[in-house]
């Protein structure tokens, strides 16, 4: 079971930030467009928990290829960073996995997409991803707090605040808020 060890925050400035990780020795790496598949329970035990069971299908925008992944968060540790336990298993077949979840009692409650953009600065990953309606974001995921820490200064976005929120649980309250609207968040999707 990995640690996840990572900062998220609302992107105001993404030329800015691009022009940093450049100038720090960043690496583009992927440019991915994925699909987020959430699933919990009837009675939805585990968002009560404070845990998350999700289905993410990549597609990488310079081939053909695509992975999917089954993947079980754990509840949040107390940090300021957003730290929790998760376990990821590569699946063969998207819908293959959607149907498992199902025979096991669970349901689809959510589903939206996001496009990413990975750079790779040192040992840390900084993802650039925009969401239909919700903007851009940029996460910082690293090794150790201290990292993170580090990153986040080198690339200017240690005025930023936080954003604690997982991207489910942005997507959920934009959906609640626009209920009978729209029941997923895709690209091509209106408000």
């Amino acid at each position: 079971m990995g640690l996840e060890i990572e900062a998220k925050m609302r992107l105001l400035d993404r030329p800015r930030l691009e022009s940093c990780l450049v100038e720090s020795g960043g690496r583009r790496s992927l440019v991915i467009d994925e699909t987020n598949r959430y699933f919990d329970t009837p009675e939805l035990a585990l968002y009560k928990n404070g845990e998350g069971l999700r289905v993410r299908t990549e597609q990488y925008a310079d081939s053909n290829d695509s992975v999917s992944v089954i993947t079980h968060k754990g509840p949040r540790l107390s940090a300021e960073l957003k730290m929790r336990h998760e376990v990821q298993v590569q699946v063969t077949n998207c819908n293959h996995a959607v149907q498992l979840l199902g025979g096991l009692g669970y349901q689809q409650h959510l589903m939206f997409e996001k496009r990413r953009h990975r750079w790779c600065l040192e040992d840390c990953l900084v993802e650039i991803d925009s969401l239909p309606q919700l903007g851009d974001f940029v996460e910082i995921e690293g090794p150790s707090e201290s990292r993170v820490y580090d990153v986040r200064r080198q690339l200017v976005l240690d005025d930023r605040p936080f954003i604690q929120e997982s991207y489910a649980s942005l997507v959920a309250a934009y959906l609640k808020s626009h209920k009978g609207v729209l029941d997923s968040l895709v690209f091509n999707s209106q408000p």
